[in-house]
């Protein structure tokens, strides 16, 4: 029995378990979209908003299948617009292997294998090694080469459930269960941080705020008689420019990407079309495609997006720079952090200022509540612009389905 659309997800919650910590989600996406539009669109929001994508598949199918493909390049595309900070590939199965069948087809046969443990390991190292160089080779096509993904130990992780229970031919640790469970930690770790700094942040502005409540007016009075407000109010401007010299640098990439895209439309459409089981009710096909302003999920072909395949000579161009703008870790010159940090250093110095000149405690708790109210404010920014960033990001197919929804119809 059919459940959609009555039941669109479900949500399971485990109480008290020592093996999820207190907070994570797990969110099974299946595969990239479905022929479905409504789920098709849950499976775009839902992705968008993991912290960490796993992409799952088998061992069996990891070398050879092109599914798990499909969908790293989609993860890769989701860490560049989305809230996602890292990518992994999951590995399953890695114990479940044919010995006889394998040492008949290894290459390194002159490299002796002792028993089904060493073939074990063997595979293992071949498939992490061969993904992980694929995988950061794709990575640093789009993302500077100081990005802190790229200087990750592990991007593939080969796992086996049975043999982590069972221990017939590896050992826990080589399962790589428990160096998942690490991962997972450590990224909780790093994320309750934030929060704990954020709520602290707040808290402490709001204790300030407690403490001079009686003086609201009194601090409005402070705040433009110290000189504050016009420099605050030059600073902003100030700010305005650099952003604006920011997002300059995009200007470039981007008309190169334009006309990239214009040269090679006809090997784009080309490549959606070409069929290698035939064309037989191919027609209804692209009808669809049509009704649907150029984005198709069949149950039968491959995902078809002709916005997206027009725009990819675009983001092609402009990764490098639009991932070096909105960075957050090792922020440079030309990123957008920077422009921030150096503007609220510069208010807060300010401030810092005007309180060494005032002899009053009431005034030192004013100023201190000014400083806490900056840190806020750009705290709350910083989370804004993350979320602009995805629009703007994704933009770029939607303008193009826009440009040709006339002919569409």
């Amino acid at each position: 029995m059919r459940l959609w659309p009555l039941i669109k997800y479900v949500e399971v919650t485990i109480l008290k378990s020592n093996m999820i910590l207190e907070g994570v989600v797990f969110m099974d996406i299946p595969g990239t979209g479905d022929y479905n539009s409504k789920r098709d669109e849950m499976w775009k929001e839902s992705i968008n908003k993991c912290s960490v994508i796993w992409v799952i598949t088998d061992i069996e199918r990891v070398l050879g299948d092109k599914v798990h493909e499909v969908l790293l390049k989609e993860s890769i595309k989701a860490y560049q617009g989305g809230m996602c900070s890292d990518i992994a590939l999951v590995v399953t199965k890695s114990d479940k292997l044919q010995l006889e069948e394998y040492l008949r087809e290894r290459k390194e046969k002159h490299k002796p294998i002792e028993n089904k443990h060493d073939a074990i390991l063997e595979r293992i190292a071949t498939v992490k090694g061969k993904k992980s160089r694929g995988m950061k080779s794709k990575l640093r096509r789009i993302l500077p080469s100081d990005s802190e993904i790229l200087t990750n130990a592990d991007l593939v992780y080969t796992v086996s459930t049975k043999e982590y229970w069972q221990e017939k031919y590896m050992n826990k640790e080589e399962t790589e269960i428990p160096k998942l469970r690490k991962y997972v930690r450590n990224i909780y770790l790093k994320e309750k941080k934030k929060l704990l700094m954020d709520y602290v942040t707040e808290a402490f502005g709001i204790v300030l705020l407690a403490e001079n409540f009686n003086s609201t007016r009194d601090m409005v009075d402070h705040y433009q008689q110290s000189g504050l407000e016009g420099f605050v109010g030059d600073e902003i401007k100030a700010l305005e420019k650099e952003i604006e010299k920011c997002f300059a640098q995009l200007e470039q990439p981007l008309n190169e990407g334009v006309k990239k895209a214009k040269l090679s439309h006809q090997k784009a459409f080309s490549q959606l079309l070409t069929r290698d089981t035939g064309y037989q009710g191919f027609h209804r096909t692209l009808k669809a495609v049509c009704q649907k302003n150029g984005v198709y999920a069949s149950r039968i072909f491959a995902r078809i997006d002709f916005n997206s395949a027009l725009a990819q000579p675009i983001y092609d161009k402009i990764n490098p720079m639009f991932t070096n703008i909105f960075r957050i870790q090792k922020g440079t010159r030309a990123s957008l952090k920077p422009c921030l940090d150096m503007f609220k250093n510069s208010v807060q110095e300010k401030i810092c200022e005007v309180g060494k000149k005032s002899q009053g405690t009431s005034d030192r708790c004013k100023l201190n509540f000014f400083i806490e109210e900056t840190n806020i404010i750009l705290r709350t920014l910083e989370r804004e612009i993350l979320k602009k960033k995805m629009d703007v990001y994704q933009s770029l197919p939607l303008s193009v389905q826009s440009d040709l929804k006339p002919y569409y119809e």
